[in-house]
């Protein structure tokens, strides 16, 4: 028997939260030098983030991938290359641009972040408009 459905409300909940703080990171980034609170916005945005990736990881692709449609295993194996690719894309970021030298090379900085975020915003938007929706059919057993 499969496990109980992940819950979608709860992944959607971590996705505003998640875009909020994308939000605060942008305005901190407009900025023509590096803001004070700089570094806690960073890291507040990271641990949402991974800890988010972790939550997909654990209970979202699991029940995904052991549906018994085709499809949803295979858009479930795409999006989770995807996830994974993003997380190492994440990881390689932040070891490149610990606090003190995004602050001290900010326009630099600046133009390595926003393509990252940019690709944040556009993962979440997927996963929103995809990924739940897979649950969601999964879930009904609408499945195809």
């Amino acid at each position: 028997m499969k496990s109980a459905a992940p819950d979608i409300a709860k992944a959607r909940a971590e996705h505003d939260e998640i875009l909020v703080l994308l939000g605060r990171l942008e305005t901190a980034l407009a900025e023509p030098s590096p803001p004070a609170g700089l570094d806690r916005i960073r890291r507040e945005a990271a641990v949402k983030v991974r800890s988010h990736l972790a939550h997909e990881d654990w209970t979202i692709y699991p029940w995904l991938l052991s549906s018994e449609s085709d499809v949803i295993v295979e858009t479930a194996r795409r999006l989770f290359a995807e996830s994974a690719d993003f997380a190492g894309a994440l990881a390689a970021h932040l070891a490149r641009w610990p606090a003190e030298r995004a602050a001290a090379d900010w326009d630099n900085y600046r133009a390595a972040a926003q393509p990252l975020i940019k690709r944040l915003r556009l993962r979440t938007k997927a996963e929103n408009e995809e990924l739940y929706r897979l649950l969601l059919e999964e879930r009904s057993g609408e499945a195809a």
